[in-house]
């Protein structure tokens, strides 16, 4: 599963495997296995 980790926590602690890309790693770590920055992608608020 690969989401932006906002509306689905619950998707991403199902899956086998989850990762995020997300500006904001705090508040997805429990929920997936990786988290890649946002910013990495070119992605900014």
């Amino acid at each position: 599963m690969i989401g932006d980790g906002i509306n689905d926590a619950g998707a991403l602690m199902q899956s086998d495997i989850g990762i995020v890309i997300s500006e904001d790693s705090n508040n997805f770590t429990p929920a997936c296995d990786a988290i890649l920055g946002a910013e990495a992608f070119g992605f900014s608020a």
